[in-house]
Formats: C-alpha cells, sequence, structure tokens
C-alpha cells in the first residue's frame, strides 16, 4: 500500500475567540494537543507520512497559516477534531480544506462530532464520522480497508444520479396493465351516485405519469428540488421520458384501460421545456386521441403559442401555483418568477 499523507487538525479557536483566547492564556497553562500528537505519531509508527496543525500556537504567536499548511503538499487525509465550543470554527476548516484540497478524504472526530455526527454529514462536505478513539479506524481508512469494514465508524454513502437511460429502463418496468385504476374509479362512482356529472367522470377516470424525476427551478423552500442534490452530494441532472415513449405509454394505457378519460402529468414543472412540451401536443392532435390531459407547470412557462397546442391536444386543466404577490417574498424564495 501506498504512503498516505495524514494531516489531522485540533478544535480550532475563531478569529472571533482569539482576544478571549490571548487573555485566557496569560492566566493558564496551554499545552500541546496529546490526543491529536498521539493520533499522528501512532499513524506514522504504522507507515504513514502523519502531520498536525498546532492552532493554538498559530492564533497565539502569529498570523494563522492553516491555509499554507492545506497548501504545502497533497494531502491524502485530513482529520478534524471537534468541541461543541469550536463547532463553527471547525466547519469553516472543513469547507477550506474542500475547496484546496478536493481530493482528500475529510474526516471528523472528537466528542462533538460523535455526540452530533448527523450535522457533520448533513452541513459539511466531509462523509466519515469516527467515534471514540480515531488511531485504529484512521489507519484502516489509510491502509485502504473498506469503509463497512472499519468498526467505529459512521459514514456517509451518496446515491449516484439516474441518466435518461435508467429512468427509461425503470419506467419501463411498470406493469401499467396490471394497475387496478378500475376499482378506485368504481369506489369514486359508487360513492357519488346520482351526483355524477360528466366533469366528474373525466376527474375520476384517471391515470398518472411521471415523466421527469424532479422540477428543474431551485426554489430555496422546497425539499423537491434539494432532495436530490442532497443524496448525490452534487447537482442531480434532471432526466426524462422521451416523446416517443411517452405517445405510445399514453396509447398503451388507454388500451389497457379503455373507460381511462384523463392522463394526469404530475411533474413539478411538465411544461418546462417548451419545444418538447409542443412536439408532444402536436403528436397528440395528430392522433385525435379522446383523452383529456392536465399537468402542472409555472406562469413563465407558458406564452401563446404553448397554451395554443397544449389546447390542441385537449389539456383541459392547468395547475399553476402562486406562492406570493410580494416581489421581496419571491426575491428571498428563490423563484425565480416576477410578480
Amino acid at each position: 500500500l501506498a504512503k498516505k499523507n495524514i494531516l489531522i487538525i485540533p478544535p480550532t479557536i475563531s478569529a472571533n475567540d482569539l482576544q478571549m483566547t490571548k487573555r485566557d492564556a496569560d492566566h493558564n497553562w496551554w499545552s500541546p494537543h496529546y490526543g491529536v500528537i498521539r493520533l499522528t505519531d501512532y499513524l506514522n509508527n504504522n507507515g504513514h507520512n502523519a502531520e498536525y496543525f498546532d492552532s493554538v500556537v498559530q492564533l497565539l504567536t502569529k498570523e494563522d497559516d492553516f491555509e499554507k499548511k492545506l497548501k504545502e503538499k497533497k494531502w491524502d487525509i485530513i482529520g478534524f477534531s471537534f468541541l461543541n465550543a469550536t463547532l463553527i470554527s471547525d466547519i469553516e476548516n472543513i469547507y477550506l480544506a474542500k475547496k484546496i484540497c478536493p481530493d482528500a478524504t475529510l474526516v471528523a472526530g472528537g466528542f462533538e462530532a460523535q455526540f452530533n455526527y448527523q450535522t457533520i454529514l448533513d452541513k459539511t462536505p466531509c462523509k466519515i464520522v469516527v467515534f471514540a478513539e480515531g488511531e485504529k479506524p484512521l489507519l484502516m481508512l489509510a491502509n485502504e480497508v473498506p469503509l463497512g469494514d472499519i468498526p467505529g465508524i459512521v459514514f456517509r454513502n451518496n446515491a449516484v444520479p439516474l441518466s435518461d437511460e435508467d429512468y427509461m429502463d425503470i419506467s419501463e418496468c411498470i406493469g401499467w396493465e396490471k394497475i387496478p385504476y378500475e376499482q378506485y374509479w368504481d369506489l369514486y362512482l359508487e360513492k357519488l351516485g346520482d351526483g355524477l356529472s360528466e366533469e366528474k367522470k373525466d376527474a375520476i377516470h384517471t391515470a398518472r405519469i411521471f415523466t421527469t424525476n424532479r422540477c428543474p427551478f431551485k426554489c430555496k423552500y422546497c425539499s423537491t428540488i434539494n432532495q436530490h442534490p442532497h443524496a448525490t452530494g452534487g447537482d442531480a441532472s434532471i432526466v426524462r421520458l422521451q416523446n416517443d415513449y411517452l405517445i405510445d405509454l399514453v396509447l398503451r394505457i388507454k388500451k389497457a384501460h379503455p373507460r381511462l378519460r384523463t392522463i394526469y402529468f404530475t411533474d413539478d414543472d411538465f411544461c418546462y421545456h417548451k419545444s418538447k412540451v409542443i412536439d408532444f401536443c402536436k403528436r397528440v392532435a395528430s392522433l385525435k386521441l379522446d383523452i383529456k390531459f392536465l399537468c402542472q407547470t409555472r406562469i413563465t412557462d407558458l406564452n401563446e403559442e404553448v397554451i395554443m397546442w397544449l389546447k390542441k391536444a385537449n389539456f383541459r386543466q392547468l395547475n399553476i401555483g402562486i406562492e406570493s404577490f410580494s416581489q421581496n417574498v419571491l426575491s428571498e424564495i428563490d423563484k425565480k418568477c416576477p410578480k
């Protein structure tokens, strides 16, 4: 195994607390970080190149050289020790390390990391938290032992975003012919009895289709847009069913369930790609299907051409959300939509 360059960072006092720390140092005996030293020496004695950054000495004697230390060499593993009192500055250190050393494996340990590990995994680029003593887990990590075989750690295993091909393969597995739509439809027909109207029949005899995996916009308040980036640790792309498949799917559902009256596209925003929705509508209009359509969309997606083709394709209802008439609120939630 290759020798790993490992850097250990003790809990770091924030710049805001520096003056207090200097005054405190005049009345207390400060000493080296025994636990960090023990950890680095253990790793060195077992074949790796481990160093630590003494944040207290740096703060008490001269300018903070943490950034310079990060740039000193290519670090394979960077470990951070957390305390409750230093949590904010320790998190800031992790983000700085990720920026300067993007390929390094970031590891957190210490009391605060152990008892608040979910915050560390959710709020920082660090994907591994060590419980209790860190010597053996860090050595096993440096020795490239699989994460699942290392005791005393929790780690985040990011999801892999779906590709268009993946989404198509998964969608094709749906057994539309076996979905018991009729049971649901009959329940509502019986429930409404003599109160049925043609409009209600259209609403009852509906099948839902998702054509995309999520919303393309990034409103700050919404969990939908944040789910995939949070799960994958990055910006997951939007995947979409192609129109050829979508047309065939509509025909397939209608054939399997002749009583079908309405298709509801329940995507967060069916019309965000104007050219694709117009192409879909043109194909549907040419087929003269005895089917109505519903969808969710945004007012900013709609222009005269889109609305014209939606009408020709027999879209009977567009669900459009209006979160606020205040531009300040729209700007605050990053709605990207004028009032």
